[in-house]
C-alpha cells in the first residue's frame, strides 16, 4: 500500500469519528432548545464560554508534548511507555490541583459574571469536567500517535453515546435542566478519562520520569499563550463586525465561518491527524522529506479544490438550512473556504517547530498574528463590510504562514520545502473559479444549475488534476488509491 492510500485509509476513519463527535453536540440542539428556555441556553452558553477559555491553561499543552517525545524515541519502547505515564501522571497531578482550586474559582468567576453566587454550584462542575476533558485528550492523542485509529473512532462512538444517553437523562428524563447538561458532560469525561487512563496506564506501567516532566513542560507551556492568541482571533473579528457593520453581519459571517470550518473537520483533520505522525517520524530518523513534501502538496490540492465544491455549491446549501435573509454569507465562502486551506498548510509547517522544540516561537507568531487581526479588521470592515472581515482573516492567514515558513527555515526543520509554486498556483485557480460562480449570483437549488455546476466543478478538477499543478507521481498514486476504494466500495 502506498503513503497515499495509508493516509487516506486512516484519514476516513479519523473523519468518520469527527462525524461522530460531531453529530452527537448538534443531535443534542434540538433537545436543548426545546427543553431549556432562551436565558437557561444562555446560561449554559455562558458556562461553555468559559470553559472554552480555561481548558486552555488545563492542558498546559500536553497533548502536543507528549506526541512529540514519544516519537523522539523509535527505537526504545520502555522510554515510549515511560513518556507516555509521565504525561498521564502530570495531567492528572494538574487535575487534582485543579479541583482544589475549582470551588474558590467558581465563585469568583460567577460574581465577576453574575455579580451573585446563584451559578458557583455549576460552574464548579464544570470546572472539574474541563479536568477530565484534559485526560481524555491525551489519552484520545496517544491513539493517535500509536496509529490506532479504530480505538481512537470507538472512544469517539463511546463519548457520543454517553454523552445523548446521560443528557436525555439527566435534562429530559429528570428535569434538571442546565444542570444536567452540566452533568452529563462531566459523568462522560470521567467516565471515559478514568476507564482509558487506567486500561494506558496497565499497558504502558506506572512509571515517571522528571527528566521527561520537565521536558513536556518546557514544550508545552509555550503552546498556552499561543493558543490564548489563536481563541482570540474570532473576538476581534466579531468585536470589529459588530461595531462596523452591526449584528446582522456578525451573524452573516458567523454562518459563513461555521460552513467553512466543515474542511477543517472533515479534510484538515483527518489528513493531519494521520500525516503529522508519520511526518515527524520521518523527521526523528532523519528520512529525506521530499516524499512528504509532495504528499503536502498533494494534501493541498485535494483540500483546494473540496473548499471550492464549498463555495461553488454555498448558495445552494445556505437555502436548504437557513431563510433568504442569509443568502450573502454565500459570498464569504470563497475567501474562507481559502483561510481554511491556508491554516491547514501552516499547522504541518509548525510540525518543523515542533520537531525543533523551540515551540517558544509559536507565542510570537500568534501574538503577530493577533495584531495583524486588529488593524486588518478595523481598516477593512470599515473600508468593504462583513467582506472586509473575510479579507482581513485571508491577511492574517497568509501572514501567518509566511512567518511561520520562515521562522521554521530559521528554527525548526530547514529540510521541510513544500512546492510552494504549486501551492500558489493552486489555490489562486481555485479561489478565482469560486469567486466567478458566487458572484455569478445563479438561482439556488434550481436543478438545472445545479447540474451545470456539478458539470463545471468536475472539469476543473479533472484539468487541475492531469495539469502540471499534479506531479505524474502523485497522479498516479491518486488513480491507484481511489480505484482500490471504489473496488472496495463496490465489493461491500
Amino acid at each position: 500500500m502506498t503513503e497515499v492510500s495509508s493516509i487516506l485509509k486512516d484519514g476516513r476513519i479519523y473523519a468518520a469519528a469527527n462525524i461522530v463527535n460531531r453529530a452527537a453536540g448538534l443531535a443534542l440542539i434540538p433537545v436543548f432548545t426545546n427543553v431549556l428556555t432562551p436565558g437557561e441556553f444562555g446560561l449554559y452558553s455562558i458556562i461553555q464560554s468559559v470553559g472554552d477559555l480555561f481548558s486552555i491553561l488545563v492542558g498546559l499543552g500536553f497533548t502536543g508534548a507528549m506526541n512529540r517525545l514519544y516519537l523522539e524515541f523509535p527505537d526504545d519502547e520502555g522510554k515510549r511507555r515511560c513518556v507516555v505515564s509521565t504525561a498521564l501522571l502530570c495531567v492528572l497531578g494538574i487535575a487534582v490541583l485543579g479541583a482544589l482550586l475549582s470551588f474558590p474559582l467558581a465563585h469568583l468567576v460567577v460574581w465577576g459574571v453574575f455579580g451573585a453566587q446563584e451559578h458557583a454550584p455549576l460552574f464548579f462542575v464544570a470546572f472539574i469536567s474541563l479536568l477530565f476533558v484534559a485526560l481524555f485528550e491525551v489519552e484520545c492523542s496517544y491513539s493517535v500517535v500509536c496509529k490506532a485509529v479504530w480505538t481512537y473512532f470507538w472512544l469517539s462512538v463511546g463519548k457520543a453515546v454517553l454523552l445523548i444517553g446521560l443528557s436525555l437523562l439527566l435534562v429530559v428524563s429528570f428535569g434538571w435542566g442546565v444542570k444536567g447538561v452540566v452533568y452529563a458532560n462531566a459523568l462522560t469525561f470521567g467516565v471515559l478519562a478514568l476507564l482509558r487512563g487506567a486500561m494506558i496506564l496497565r499497558r504502558v506501567g506506572l512509571g515517571f520520569s522528571k527528566d521527561l516532566a520537565g521536558q513536556l513542560l518546557r514544550f508545552g507551556i509555550p503552546l498556552v499563550p499561543s493558543a490564548f492568541a489563536n481563541g482570540a482571533l474570532g473576538v476581534v473579528e466579531r468585536y470589529f463586525l459588530n461595531n462596523l457593520a452591526g449584528t446582522a453581519a456578525v451573524g452573516m459571517y458567523s454562518l459563513g465561518s461555521r460552513l467553512a470550518s466543515l474542511l477543517q473537520m472533515f479534510v484538515a483533520a483527518p489528513f493531519s491527524q494521520t500525516f503529522s505522525v508519520r511526518r515527524m517520524e520521518s523527521l526523528v530518523k532523519g528520512e529525506d522529506q521530499q516524499g512528504n513534501d509532495r504528499i503536502l502538496t498533494l494534501f493541498v490540492v485535494l483540500i483546494s479544490l473540496c473548499a471550492l465544491c464549498l463555495a461553488m455549491f454555498s448558495p445552494d446549501l445556505i437555502a436548504l438550512i437557513a431563510p433568504g435573509d442569509y443568502a450573502e454569507a454565500a459570498s464569504l465562502l470563497p475567501l474562507l473556504g481559502l483561510c481554511a486551506v491556508l491554516a491547514s498548510i501552516n499547522f504541518n509547517i509548525e510540525l518543523g517547530i515542533h520537531f525543533s522544540r523551540r515551540t517558544w516561537v509559536l507565542p510570537l507568531i500568534s501574538v503577530l498574528a493577533l495584531v495583524a487581526c486588529a488593524v486588518a479588521n478595523a481598516l477593512l470592515i470599515g473600508w468593504f463590510g462583513v467582506i472586509g472581515c473575510a479579507l482581513a482573516l485571508l491577511v492574517v492567514n497568509v501572514l501567518r504562514l509566511v512567518v511561520t515558513a520562515a521562522l521554521n527555515l530559521r528554527f525548526g526543520a530547514r529540510n521541510i520545502r513544500p512546492d510552494w509554486g504549486r501551492i500558489v498556483l493552486v489555490g489562486a485557480l481555485t479561489l478565482a473559479a469560486g469567486e466567478a460562480v458566487v458572484r455569478a449570483r445563479l438561482p439556488a437549488l434550481e436543478p438545472l444549475w445545479v447540474g451545470a455546476k456539478l458539470l463545471v466543478f468536475g472539469v476543473l478538477c479533472a484539468g487541475i488534476v492531469v495539469s502540471p499543478v499534479v506531479d505524474p507521481r502523485s497522479r498516479a498514486e491518486l488513480r491507484t488509491a481511489f480505484g482500490r476504494f471504489s473496488r472496495q466500495g463496490g465489493g461491500s
